[in-house]
């Protein structure tokens, strides 16, 4: 961890020598016309007061989190590519096995046939990992085991027909997703892989210029590969039904509201059927141009990664303000509180998660930042109940 320490300091260090004597204004990185690569580099040293999110047995720990990463797109008058990949490696003074190195790579395609045909497809890989005392880890006292690493594949596939100033839009969507852990497999992570494929047709009424409603019919299936011993399968079928509107009040204003009916049917007759009402919202509020202030509010399904339960129903609200103080500091501040009930089983959590940073720009390409978090969650299972503390300061490096 030393090491870590040390190139971290260089690397801060460096970056405020170069920003010394540079300009203030961003410039693009353009290969040739309408191909442009954005290489970025995002370092940061943390202090996190509870690195477990244990509630008897807080450990602090120290660490260097590095984040480099880029992205190529290319633009042409009907097409627009994105091609990019990210890592992120995290190095602590508690012993290698909390190490990590997670990446990501992905790649999006847009393409506009005419005034009536649009297409988009994405597709992401990631090698990611769960944090040792969250998900299957919880409670867990032997810190000492290999952290649970696992692969996600992602795609979207979707078509939208009508012209954008037509009072009808028809859009399609097909979308993919699969989780396989990579290790601990032996202890349980097998139980945790799953897939899961979603359709959904969308009918877009443009009663304005700037207002829209929607209709929307969705269904997605999700299989677990292997259940546990003794627990019954998780597998289910979701269906929705969703009716909504986007917005734009005014120059200042714009907004999205959907409200749905869930219903999600278990392989299993061991787990109950369930249907209740879902919703997402986002509001964003700019009454000038240095400030913005979000609201956004959901109640989505979410899997579990207890075997017990068959999913969690996860009810959430967010606030964040966000402000330009002058042309080279800003400041954000926000706060979340979510609900997670765990079906099927006695379990519900709390959390409430403030945040407040700022951030310098020292030059057209580096950024300093520098953030506090604080989480508090409280459970109807009393050994699931924490709180924890994280401080951070560091530098991005962005073209």
């Amino acid at each position: 961890m030393n090491i870590g320490k040390q190139l971290l300091s260089l690397m801060l260090g460096g970056g405020l020598a170069v920003a010394a004597s540079a300009d203030f204004e961003r410039e693009e990185l353009d290969l040739a016309p309408g191909l442009r690569v954005s290489p970025e580099l995002r370092a940061a040293y943390l202090s996190d007061s509870n690195f477990y999110f244990s509630g008897s047995d807080e450990k602090s720990v120290n660490g260097a989190v590095v984040s480099p990463g880029i992205k190529i797109q290319s633009n042409t008058v009907r097409s627009r590519l994105v091609v990019g990949a990210l890592a992120e490696g995290g190095f602590f003074d508690s012993g290698s096995e909390d190490d990590y190195v997670d990446s990501h790579i992905y790649g999006r395609y847009s393409y506009r046939g005419g005034t009536r045909h649009r297409f988009f497809l994405g597709v992401a890989g990631k090698d990611e990992h769960d944090a040792f005392g969250r998900r299957r880890t919880e409670g867990t006292s032997l810190r000492s085991q290999e952290l649970d690493e696992y692969d996600q594949a992602v795609g979207n596939l979707s078509y939208r027909y009508g012209a954008r100033d037509a009072y009808f839009n028809l859009e399609l969507d097909l979308n993919y997703i699969d989780r396989e852990y990579t290790t601990n497999r032996d202890l349980g992570t097998r139980f945790l892989d799953h897939d899961a494929f979603g359709q959904a047709a969308t009918l877009y009424f443009n009663a304005s210029p700037k207002t829209a409603l929607l209709f929307k019919l969705g269904n997605r299936d999700i299989e677990y590969g292997e259940v546990r011993p003794g627990s019954r399968d998780r597998s289910a079928n979701e269906g929705r039904v969703t009716v909504g509107a986007e917005w734009i009040a005014s120059g200042k204003t714009t907004g999205r509201f959907l409200v749905s009916r869930v219903d999600r049917d278990p392989d299993s007759a061991g787990f109950e059927t369930f249907s209740a009402v879902g919703w997402a919202a986002n509001l964003q509020w700019t009454p000038r141009i240095t400030t913005t202030i979000n609201l956004t509010t959901a109640r989505e399904t979410e899997e579990s990664f207890l075997t017990n339960s068959s999913f969690i129903d996860t009810k959430t609200i967010s606030v964040s303000w966000s402000q330009q103080w002058s042309r080279i500091f800003s400041t954000n501040v926000g706060s979340t509180y979510s609900d997670r009930d765990f079906e099927d089983i006695n379990r519900e959590d709390d959390t409430v998660a403030f945040a407040v940073g700022g951030t310098l720009q020292v030059s057209k390409t580096i950024d300093v930042f520098a953030k506090y978090q604080y989480l508090d969650r409280d459970s109807t299972i009393f050994q699931r109940i924490y709180e924890k503390n994280i401080a951070q300061i560091g530098f991005q490096y962005r073209r």
